[in-house]
């Protein structure tokens, strides 16, 4: 049954997508792509995984070997030369926010990290957030509290744990230290409310989209010009994408990391954690075509170099240059090779050895059931579970059943 949850939830996905692409048609359709005012970085022609020599796998592996480290002291190195860094994730992976939690000691005391700044959190609950992680006592419930509140559905113990661990961490510092802090960047719409056929005022794609102003803004707006933070958010919103950039015909909004970079140059790093691609047919609609395999490759080769959790720069690196035609973000004008895509990477394990998040139980309750069921309706996820009997009629219709629901669809 859970298997067949998460394929619902595979379709569900894809044909969000493919809305996304129908309500496009409310952004601007200029034909003229800016390309992003980043100095590209140097690398010879790009070239297509699937045409590398040995030679040039050679040389990869050597370059594995030779410059990987630790992903935490690779963190610690570029704070020295950097003071924004950027953590683009694949959501809902549990070994990416232990990581994210195992990050904020060290970084407070050997890096002067003082600030995590999160896609997951409202900036409205800020202030409250704070109160928490200074605290002479963890409130878990009001963790829970912040997240029935945030936009999405989302119920996962792991990303809360990254409050417990700023909150361990403030607890054990002299009480005249300066404390650990987190900055909330997302803004107030509902998401629940974007898509036809839901309630309430319904936001345009570039709305949507113009999220990455608010939230780079946000950023700005709250830290010190010398402060040292690391931002937690999704890969596509760490992109340098300075200038709206086309994608498949459409102009669409500069992204977070592109209007970040403008305003810090090169006081700012960006790092992908390691992560599938998605095919270009997840956004046109139509059969997928073959997948893309830039990600399997580069695991065949720190296969080859042990599979130890690494850090290590993609720019200015032989793997600069490589790129996968069947990878959604190569079908972007402006991504020539990896090395467009992000300036370092973080491997802790294969894809296929990762796990999904913990779903916190009773997440769903009578404050947070209405926006849950609109979600869970309005993606199709309830009415594709009836029809295929994984569920019954009228399960979904009270907190507790579209709680336990949820949880199967949505984790391991």
């Amino acid at each position: 049954m859970r298997a067949e949850l998460r394929r619902i939830l595979a379709s569900c996905l894809a044909w969000t997508l493919v809305v996304s692409a129908t309500l496009m048609g409310e952004v601007s359709t200029s034909s003229d792509s800016s390309r992003n005012n980043r100095k590209q970085p140097t690398y010879s022609e790009p070239i297509d995984v699937r045409d590398l020599t040995p030679s040039d796998e050679a040389n990869l592996i050597e370059y594995l070997r030779t410059n990987s480290k630790n992903p935490t002291e690779y963190l610690i190195e570029k704070f020295r030369n950097h003071d924004v860094i950027m953590l683009g994730e694949m959501h809902e992976v549990r070994e990416n926010l232990e990581f994210i939690s195992s990050l904020i000691e060290p970084l407070y005391h050997r890096a002067g990290v003082r600030c995590l700044a999160t896609e997951f959190l409202r900036h409205r609950n800020t202030d409250r957030a704070n109160e928490i992680v200074t605290a002479k006592k963890y409130d878990e419930v009001a963790v829970v509290e912040l997240y029935r509140d945030f936009c999405w559905t989302w119920g996962y113990k792991e990303y809360m744990d990254i409050f417990k661990a700023v909150w361990r961490l403030n607890k054990s510092l002299p009480p005249e230290s300066e404390k650990f802090r987190i900055l909330g960047l997302d803004f107030e719409y509902e998401e629940y409310n974007t898509w036809p056929g839901t309630k309430g005022k319904k936001i345009t794609l570039k709305e949507m989209l113009e999220r990455d102003t608010y939230m780079a803004s946000t950023l700005v707006k709250g830290i010190t010009a010398s402060e040292k933070v690391l931002i937690h958010t999704g890969l596509a919103h760490a992109l340098y994408m300075e200038e709206p950039f086309v994608f498949y015909g459409r102009e669409w909004p500069a992204r977070m990391g592109g209007i970040l970079h403008k305003r810090y140059g090169e006081r700012i790093f960006q790092i992908c954690l390691h992560q599938q691609h998605l095919v270009p047919e997840m956004f046109t609609g139509g059969k997928p075509g073959a997948p893309p395999v830039l990600i399997d490759r580069m695991e065949e080769l720190l296969r080859k170099t042990g599979n130890k959790p690494a850090g290590f720069d993609i720019e200015n690196s032989p793997f600069a240059r490589l790129r996968d035609r069947r990878s959604l973000y190569f079908a972007v004008d402006e991504m020539d090779g990896f090395a467009d895509v992000t300036q370092g990477y973080v491997f802790l394990k294969p894809l296929q050895n990762l796990h999904k998040v913990t779903w916190v139980d009773g997440f769903i309750n009578e404050t947070n059931f209405e926006k849950a069921r609109i979600i869970a309706e309005t993606r199709g996820w309830i009415a594709m579970a009836e029809k295929r009997g994984l569920i019954k009629a009228g399960q979904c219709n009270t907190p507790e059943g579209l709680d336990r629901f949820m949880k199967l669809l949505l984790t391991k």
